[in-house]
């Protein structure tokens, strides 16, 4: 098992629309009048990719109003230049608005109703309408004032969260390849603080049969929402 990870307590690259303050410690979403960045979730993130191992960064929640999400994103992700980090596949996240990954489970590619998507939107089936948010064991929302903690193991493939250096659960399951820290920030005013290593302890992992459990459940809970959402549709 590799030893927990803290990264430096830096956002290093970001959107022109997010202020990084503090060298690199605070990222907020400034006031613009762009019509293409206006109502857009915008992303700060780290640039050391994470491999392998075991990796640990805690964000505060400085100012939200709605849409504030944590999590990770693919390390060529273009943060410059484009919004709705947490719509991407291969990108996972935590909502602090509700405490639920996103993005959520999602139809396979050889649903009727993806490939009519697919098709009439050139490649994006659903664009500016975020897929659905999953739930988790033990999800919770999150406040002004809250840190939230995330565990990315890539021995295991799972990211595991806490809040305010208490364990709610894994969050997600499957996590491969590699992945950087981000901080996506919807409204104008939305402010997080990515924490020094030092301010939390070293978080507890999960065990073999915590993992295992996460693992049927969201095999479970995404066979119901193709169910409900796409298969429903056809009969």
């Amino acid at each position: 098992m590799h030893e927990v990870q803290r990264p430096a307590a830096i956002f290093s690259r970001s959107h022109p629309f997010i202020d990084l303050s503090q060298r690199g410690g605070v990222a907020t979403r400034i006031e613009n009048d762009s019509f293409h960045a206006r109502g857009v979730p915008l992303t700060a993130a780290s640039a050391v990719p994470m491999r392998s191992g075991r990796h640990y960064a805690a964000f505060t929640i400085l100012r939200h109003r709605v849409r504030v999400h944590f999590g990770l994103i693919r390390p060529g992700y273009d943060v410059e230049n484009r919004g709705y980090s947490y719509d991407v596949d291969g990108h996972c996240f935590y909502s602090a608005r509700d405490g639920l990954r996103y993005p959520g489970a999602k139809a396979p590619e050889t649903c009727p109703d993806f490939v009519e998507r697919r098709d009439y939107y050139g490649g994006h089936p659903w664009p500016g309408n975020p897929l659905p948010g999953q739930g988790w064991p033990g999800s919770q929302d999150a406040r002004r004032g809250d840190a939230i903690g995330l565990l990315l193991d890539l021995d295991t493939g799972t990211l595991t969260v806490f809040k305010n250096g208490e364990r709610l659960g894994v969050m997600a399951t499957g996590l491969e390849e590699e992945y950087c820290w981000a901080v996506s920030l919807g409204d104008e005013g939305d402010s997080v603080r990515i924490e020094p290593a030092s301010r939390f302890p070293l978080p507890v992992a999960p065990t073999a049969a915590q993992v295992a459990a996460a693992v049927a459940f969201e095999a479970e809970q995404e066979a119901l929402w193709v169910a409900r959402h796409f298969d429903l549709r056809y009969r």
